[in-house]
């Protein structure tokens, strides 16, 4: 039986340890999109995309957590942020896929690499791995 605050606990983990409400940041961060009582599996992305979307569908995701690092695709500085359309945010209500964006909170973490970012997003949630339903954790 899944724990049904399961992912309720991740976003708090996630929140209490980067503090995105501390930061002036034009970006949204935090929970975007709350799909699932539980994930299955977390995936990561540096821009939030159909063609992250696209991946997803490709593996069939469901009940699992999109954590990126910007809630847009990626864009001309000149240009508008193009973000998840309404037709996107339906599927990924269906599929069960919940978004959590940090943008600001991850820069200023001093990491050299996107891959150390990365890194320490999965320290914080590595040691509740078995409480929160976390099976797999995958980057594109």
């Amino acid at each position: 039986m899944k724990n049904v605050d399961a992912a309720k606990k991740v976003y708090r983990l996630l929140e209490d340890f980067f503090q995105p409400e501390k930061y002036d940041d034009m970006a949204a961060n935090g929970l975007l999109a709350d799909n699932t009582a539980y994930f299955e599996k977390i995936y990561t992305a540096t821009f939030s995309s159909k063609e992250v979307l696209q991946k997803l569908k490709e593996k069939q995701a469901h009940n699992c957590l999109l954590f990126t690092h910007h809630p847009g695709a990626q864009h001309e500085e000149t240009e508008p942020p193009i973000y998840f359309s309404q037709e996107e945010k339906e599927f990924m209500k269906a599929s069960g896929i919940s978004h959590f964006n940090l943008h600001l909170p991850l820069d200023q973490i001093n990491q050299p690499s996107k891959d150390h970012r990365r890194c320490t997003i999965w320290t914080v949630l590595r040691g509740r791995r078995g409480c929160y339903g976390i099976d797999l954790f995958r980057r594109f």
